[in-house]
């Protein structure tokens, strides 16, 4: 006999995976993994993606956002779906897009420090 209760559970416990993923990147330092990024020549920006779009935080303006798409590469967080719904889903969302947001701006004053970020200011 199939226990339908307990399948659901493992289905449900599969599905918010990713949230263990995203609650280790927030325990980093963000500043000290941007510099430490940067003087390794690993140039990235963190998008975080909640549903059917990403964002970039730190990246305010669409034709700076464009810039920096087709300039560096965008490492994803994944922080849950539309019908995806997890226990403290939403608040670890907010988490990581401050935490990615401190990444992200860390790592673009170091590019404008040095005469290397392309993509305005």
């Amino acid at each position: 006999m199939i226990n339908f209760g307990e399948a659901s559970l493992a289905s449900e416990k599969d599905e918010c995976k990713f949230m263990d993923k995203a609650s280790r990147q927030i325990q980093l330092n963000p500043d000290d993994l941007a510099k430490a990024n940067f003087e390794n020549n690993k140039i990235f920006f963190y998008s975080v993606g909640a549903g059917f779009a990403g964002i970039a935080p730190c990246f305010e303006k669409i034709e700076e956002l464009n810039c920096v798409q087709n300039s560096h590469r965008l490492e994803m967080i994944w922080v849950g779906g539309d019908v995806i719904s997890c226990k403290s889903q939403s608040e670890l969302g907010k988490k990581v897009g401050a935490w990615a947001k401190k990444y992200n701006c860390r790592m673009k004053s170091f590019l404008i420090k040095n005469n290397q970020y392309k993509c305005g200011r």
